[in-house]
């Protein structure tokens, strides 16, 4: 059981650096639990390079026009 939790966010973080995710440490992942909703703005950095917008959800009434 003691080694097992540590293994669980190294693990976590191996698999998430494979895929160009970064994390600092477990406790990033542990919080990541209570996570409802995430928020990007467009700056471009979370872009591979490609500084615009690549896809737009929309949870409310407004239009995609509306809302840009």
């Amino acid at each position: 059981m003691v080694l097992s939790v540590p293994l669980a966010y190294f693990s976590g973080i191996g698999a998430a650096s494979k895929l160009g995710i970064l994390f600092k440490g477990g406790n990033s992942i542990e919080a990541l639990a209570k996570v409802k909703a995430i928020i990007f703005d467009k700056t471009g950095t979370l872009t591979n390079g490609s500084f615009n917008v690549t896809d737009i959800r929309i949870c409310g009434k407004l239009s995609e026009n509306e809302l840009l």
